[in-house]
């Protein structure tokens, strides 16, 4: 009986090392930016310097350059966190901002579950997020097909032009790398140029900060059910 004991007991604590060996591994990637890219990523920013590996999700546009918000995955040891940046800025005469004097900052922690992560990871993993090329995540030609009714007509490309939309970035980083897969306006230009199947593996990506925060549609249900009360 003793023997069968210890056995379980030796079973049961391999069963819980053997995630804690899984959520200690950080994804293998290579750097891909310039010095410009360095100078602008919130994830860079000294305060972030204490953890092992980040991961940045931000879109920015023209309507909304005013109000920033950047949210972080973030790795320390054996503990992940999910980080709300939000930032207010105030434009000048020439409708420009100071970049470096924003009006008021806050920062949001928050300890999220290991397998929340892994789960994040796991879809970064199958959508190869960690190798896709920012040029072809940003073709913007269609080839138009030769008319069917027109023979004469021979097929041609022609640039699709899209202006105030918004650029979506992922970032990742750890303590020897530093990697950046953006992609403009993915889900038009998906629509549009469907062909260029790699948006959707950058979507299918960007949209994993759903399972960090809670939705806008999560909070609405959550404050008609304390209205109700």
């Amino acid at each position: 009986m003793s023997n069968n004991f210890y056995t379980m007991k030796i079973l049961l604590l391999c069963l819980f090392l053997i995630p804690l060996n899984i959520f200690s591994q950080i994804p293998n990637f290579s750097s891909n930016t310039s010095k410009d890219d360095s100078l602008h990523a919130v994830i860079l920013a000294p305060e972030f310097k204490q953890y092992d590996f980040l991961i940045s999700y931000d879109a920015t546009s023209y309507w909304t350059r005013l109000n920033q918000q950047v949210e972080l995955l973030a790795k320390k040891e054996n503990r992940w966190f999910f980080i709300r940046i939000q930032k207010r800025y105030q434009q000048d005469a020439n409708y420009q901002i100071d970049a470096e004097h924003p009006l008021s900052v806050s920062i949001k922690k928050r300890r999220i579950s290991s397998w929340k992560a892994r789960k994040i990871l796991n879809i970064f993993e199958e959508n190869r997020i960690f190798t896709l090329d920012t040029d072809s995540l940003n073709i913007d030609v269609r080839k138009r097909e030769k008319s069917l009714t027109d023979t004469s007509k021979s097929e041609h490309s022609g640039r699709l032009i899209i202006t105030d939309c918004t650029f979506y970035t992922l970032s990742f980083k750890t303590k020897n790398t530093f990697r950046v897969v953006n992609s403009y306006c993915p889900y038009t230009y998906l629509k549009e140029i469907p062909e260029i199947t790699v948006r959707q593996n950058f979507i299918n990506c960007f949209e994993t900060s759903k399972i960090l925060g809670r939705t806008a549609k999560f909070i609405r249900e959550f404050r008609n059910k304390r209205s109700e009360k």
